[in-house]
């Protein structure tokens, strides 16, 4: 009975491996969205306040021992909405927030929904779609996401957002639970033409935003 058992384990790892190096789904949230099966979570979006450490405000958030001043009571924030910009991993590291993500979970914080985006300068899109105003979308973000490994990574190299979110998601996945992948998605330099219904003149359902 045991050999079955240590048999099972075997296959179930082997194939757990493979489905991670190859790393690609064969569905999409158009045809499966899953349900989320955890109850509410008090959250807060932290912001960023230039006198307090990201640390410092989870704590307040959250509540938690203090070296300082023992307890801090906290506001019973359970989840938070922090980013992580690839114009800030590509500088400082993929694994630099992770110091960070750890602390979140020691104050009993999790479930978290993570901004993605914002491209580094060096895969920014040069193109301006509105007169004056550089692209803030990634470059070649319409190439193949896959490349079958060419590179010895599963994903295209050149296609720089889906590099970007394939070294976050990797590195973050046991903190994050939801990826806002657009933040504002109403927001352009144009007057809201991201919210006009399709037809409408400069409508994003018939142009690019």
């Amino acid at each position: 009975m045991s050999k079955i058992y240590t048999l099972t384990l075997s296959c179930i790892f082997v194939v757990s491996s493979c489905m991670t190096l190859q790393a690609q789904v064969n569905f999409t949230a158009n045809n499966q969205v899953t349900p989320y099966p955890y109850g509410f979570h008090p959250a807060a979006n932290i912001g960023q306040y230039t006198s307090f450490s990201e640390e410092q405000l989870a704590l307040l958030a959250a509540g938690g021992p203090a070296a300082s001043s023992g307890n801090v009571l906290g506001a019973g924030v359970k989840s938070l909405r922090p980013g992580i910009f690839e114009s800030y991993v590509e500088v400082a590291g993929y694994n630099a927030s992770l110091p960070t993500f750890q602390k979140y979970a020691e104050l009993g914080m999790g479930e978290h929904t993570v901004i993605v985006g914002f491209p580094s300068d060096a895969h920014r899109d040069p193109t301006q779609y509105c007169q004056g105003i550089q692209s803030t979308l990634f470059d070649n973000m319409y190439s193949p996401i896959w490349d079958g490994g060419a590179n010895g990574t599963p994903y295209n190299d050149s296609n720089f957002y889906a590099a970007y979110l394939y070294k976050t998601v990797s590195m973050y996945k046991d903190y994050v639970r939801f990826w806002e992948i657009w933040n504002e998605p109403g927001f352009d330099y144009t007057g809201g033409l991201g919210y006009l219904p399709p037809g409408a003149p400069g409508s994003w359902w018939d142009n690019n935003p």
